[in-house]
């Protein structure tokens, strides 16, 4: 081949490869404009005001254009003066005559998302195509549901709950399913259509007077059913009252068999580490601004551990969230303040709209530096047992062994007991025609007899090397002392 045939795996990469060669060498707001926010030939972003839109598109237009002869063209805004700055042909559709004060304008798809520039917000266009009640169907009608960010997770869930009980036993993908549930089935799918209803507003920040503090808090929570974690961004107005965005949201079906619940906790913690990495990522957001509340004790006696080990399962995944997170970021929330937990259970689509699991909470948790234990420690089959290992050794020697200075409470009633023996074994030898020894000389011969004793009882390997005229083993802990 001399050319890339459409159709062929590389063409995307190629794409993307050639816009950004075509910006090298632009202005840097451009050349981060296409190489950051640029999927393929779809973009998507946001500026304070129309005026840098206008600057950095026309920019943008002339380098693709100049560079590498590509046509920037299909801009949707939802600023009159933003759409008027640009020819007609180069507007999307028919967005030329658009009125935006029209609440029945079209709809703009945005990487899939539709966006009604009317109202400046992202809403949903369900799909009521009515497909077979297999495998197959099912399947495609839980996909035609597009939504990246996770607005709908909760109500899906139920699709994917329902999938998952309807098809264990059926292995073709178009064979009939139980008709004993397809009524359930239905009213869940027809449900689908109180999505178009629901809509989320383009923009973080609505408040003009909120005070961005890039404070991320993302919630996590486990059920039997499945595991979730939530985003949000957390601001402040200047009367100091908190208000909650939604960033980003996702909820997993849980495995049906060999998972225990601290262990589908613990999963929903990693998957909050997933989503707070791509929040860094994508938002530049500081890692350290993140908060991950949640509302297992279990969890946070596994992160919060700094003794106990962990069989590999919950090691491993301890060690996941902690290699993108800090443990004093994991702080505890009551349940029914975890707006995670909404993402668990699923909900209405009708119901989505005023849910927390889209306004948040009415207020922040506040970070804690309580250190967490350990819950039911003994009990916990994930931690591992504390194995004590005992040694017995048994001295063969016929000296004065140590053991019995241990019945002593006090370093001078020590002294005076071998004091008295090495005294009356000198008298002793004093009967027997030997030289007797001054009180001063027994008791400088009593400190020695104790510290020669601990010494042979702690150093023997070290003393038999000595006595041999060898150098000391490596290991030793008196090898840096000049011992004789």
């Amino acid at each position: 081949m001399t050319c890339h045939v459409f159709g062929n795996f590389p063409p995307p990469a190629v794409a993307i490869l050639g816009l950004r060669k075509a910006v090298e060498e632009t202005d840097s707001d451009v050349k981060e404009f296409v190489t950051r926010i640029f999927y393929v030939d779809d973009a998507l972003t946001s500026t304070p005001n129309s005026a840098t839109a206008i600057s950095v598109i026309k920019r943008t237009q002339d380098s693709l254009r100049n560079n590498g002869n590509i046509r920037l063209h299909k801009i949707s805004s939802n600023k009159r003066e933003v759409l008027e700055a640009f020819r007609v042909n180069d507007l999307s559709g028919d967005i030329g005559d658009l009125d935006l004060q029209d609440d029945s304008a079209p709809f703009q798809r945005s990487l899939g998302l539709y966006w009604k520039l009317s109202r400046d917000i992202f809403t949903f266009n369900s799909d009521s195509t009515r497909r077979p009640y297999t495998k197959r169907g099912l399947f495609a009608t839980i996909n035609s549901v597009f939504d990246p960010i996770g607005f709908a997770a909760p109500v899906v869930l139920r699709g994917k709950l329902l999938f998952r009980d309807l098809t264990a036993s059926v292995l073709d993908w178009d064979e009939p399913l139980p008709e004993e549930r397809q009524r359930e089935w239905d009213l869940w799918q027809n449900s689908l259509a109180q999505l178009d209803k629901f809509h989320v507003s383009r923009q973080y920040f609505i408040d003009r007077s909120c005070i961005p503090t890039d404070c991320v808090h993302i919630y996590t929570d486990a059920s039997k059913e499945a595991i979730a974690a939530v985003a949000y961004f957390c601001t402040t107005n200047e009367e100091g009252v908190a208000s909650f965005s939604f960033i980003l949201g996702k909820s997993k079906v849980a495995s049906s068999h060999g998972h225990t619940f601290p262990r589908l906790e613990l999963c929903a913690a990693v998957l909050g580490t997933e989503l707070g990495q791509v929040i860094c990522e994508q938002l530049d957001v500081d890692p350290a601004n993140i908060q991950f509340p949640t509302d297992s004790n279990v969890v946070l006696g596994y992160i919060h551990n700094k003794v106990r080990r962990f069989f590999v399962y919950v090691g491993n995944r301890v060690d996941r969230i902690l290699n993108v997170s800090k443990r004093h970021q994991w702080i505890h929330v009551a349940t029914d303040k975890n707006p995670a937990d909404i993402g668990t259970r699923f909900i209405e689509a009708d119901n989505l709209s005023e849910n927390m699991w889209i306004k948040g909470l009415a207020s922040p948790v506040e970070r804690s530096d309580s250190l967490y234990e350990l819950v039911t420690l003994e009990e916990d089959s994930e931690v591992r047992p504390k194995v004590v290992s005992l040694k017995t050794l048994k001295s063969n020697s016929d000296r004065l062994g140590t053991q019995i200075f241990g019945r002593f409470s006090t370093w001078n009633s020590l002294i005076r007991a071998i004091a008295t023996l090495i005294s009356r074994l000198a008298r002793f030898q004093t009967c027997s025609g030997g030289k007797g020894l001054e009180t001063v000389d027994i008791l400088e011969k009593a400190k020695r007899v104790i510290i020669r004793e601990t010494q042979r009882e702690a150093y023997p390997r070290e003393i038999l090397r000595i006595k041999n005229s060898e150098t000391l083993p490596k290991d030793s802990p008196i090898i840096f002392l000049p011992p004789t």
